[in-house]
């Protein structure tokens, strides 16, 4: 059997999405603006119809537009704090910004790492030990080292 976790993950999503985002085509547009432009070419690439065929689905169009919306709100960083999260504003950066060396990270006080926002080593981290990481930069800068799961 399968694991499951990631099509529960994708179902939070995708209704988190469907109440943050009523224009589906505008939500995507705005998070693929936001995305690395090769990210951005890759998702509108993915053909999504094995992912329907393997989990027996029936895709209408604006479902597509929600499940690519998703994956790029995903490398966008929007699923920082709560699967809710806007699928158009990248977490912790201002409207418009666009630096690349933007990109939160969540660190661990105690032990000195940091982490991509996804890590499941993440919720292992106590909550008065979180600390966000604006950048791979500002980590290293403070002494922390990169996790060895998700590898930021």
């Amino acid at each position: 059997m399968k694991k499951i976790g990631p099509v529960i993950l994708l179902l939070i999503v995708l209704s988190g999405i469907a109440a943050a985002a009523s224009n589906f085509q505008a939500a995507y547009e705005r998070a693929a603006q936001e995305a690395d432009p090769a990210t951005a070419k890759m998702v509108s690439s993915i053909d999504l119809s094995e992912f329907a065929k393997h989990f027996d689905l029936q895709l209408t169009a604006d479902e597509e537009m929600l499940i690519r919306t998703a994956m790029l709100a995903y490398t966008n960083g929007a699923m920082k704090e709560h699967p809710y999260s806007s699928v158009i504003a990248r977490s912790g950066a201002s409207e418009g910004q666009t630096d690349a060396n933007s990109h939160t990270y969540i660190g661990n006080k105690s032990s000195k790492k940091f982490h991509e926002t996804y890590c499941s080593g993440v919720s292992d981290i106590k909550e008065k030990n979180k600390v966000t990481l604006n950048s791979r930069e500002e980590a290293i800068k403070k002494g922390y080292t990169p996790c060895k799961k998700c590898n930021p």
